[in-house]
């Protein structure tokens, strides 16, 4: 690991996508992440060649609750991606650029999607969401299309 700054205090709310003042930098399979003071981790970047995606929910036994804006940017690959239930947050422009894109299953723990998560230009995205969660109105409000798992 590299450690940056000073260690922080350990929060009680679960801290924003962007980057903290501290925090602890590290790969793991295909995924640079991002261990917070609160020991939550962030995936960072996604550098694996595979065209459909299980996100793992624990990597080196620390909840992985977040996506960061721009993690899949630019993957033109991916096909479809699972996240699972637990990840709470997912920051600007995770998937632009995923031109391929055709289906993202979204858990019910979902509390956060930024404005412009996906690509707008992508009209075959689906989204697979819980009827009645947030990104089911996350869907809803930025006209993609959804189902219902």
């Amino acid at each position: 690991y590299e450690f940056y700054g000073e260690p922080a205090v350990l929060q009680t709310q679960m801290p924003s996508p962007e980057i903290p003042e501290t925090y602890e930098a590290a790969t793991a399979d295909d995924f640079e992440y991002l261990i917070y003071p609160n020991r939550r981790v962030a995936l960072w970047k996604y550098h694996g060649d595979k065209d459909s995606i299980v996100l793992p929910l624990y990597i080196e036994n620390y909840q992985v609750t977040m996506i960061a804006g721009s993690a899949f940017n630019g993957c033109h690959h991916v096909e479809s991606v699972i996240v699972p239930e637990g990840y709470m947050f997912m920051g600007n422009i995770a998937f632009l650029e995923c031109d391929n894109l055709r289906e993202v299953t979204l858990p019910a723990s979902m509390v956060e999607l930024a404005g412009y998560v996906f690509a707008p230009r992508n009209k075959d995205l689906v989204l697979k969401v819980k009827e009645g969660s947030y990104a089911h109105s996350y869907a809803i409000e930025y006209g993609i299309k959804y189902a219902f798992y």
